[in-house]
């Protein structure tokens, strides 16, 4: 594995995540679109997942299951305590 490309792919998440913290917590009175932006953020790492294991060469189902799993189990959670 090219340690550059790993770099790369960390840097981009980390940047997709900070993104989604920042929208969080600028809209920290308007529950609505705090969700919407757990929302974005969660498809933003869903993507990023499929791409990065296509990336790597290591991309399965399995994969894509386990990733969307996890955005959806963020976003139900996140619905739960803003509604």
């Amino acid at each position: 594995m090219n340690f550059t490309k790993s770099l790369l792919d960390t840097m981009l998440l980390l940047f997709i995540l900070s993104l989604g913290i920042a929208g969080y917590f600028s809209l920290r009175h308007q529950p609505m679109f705090q969700l919407l932006i757990v929302g974005l953020t969660a498809l933003g790492y869903v993507i990023w997942g499929c791409w990065h294991h296509l990336r790597h060469g290591n991309f399965y189902w399995q994969v894509v299951i386990e990733y969307l799993l996890i955005a959806g189990l963020v976003v139900t959670l996140t619905a739960s305590l803003l509604l």
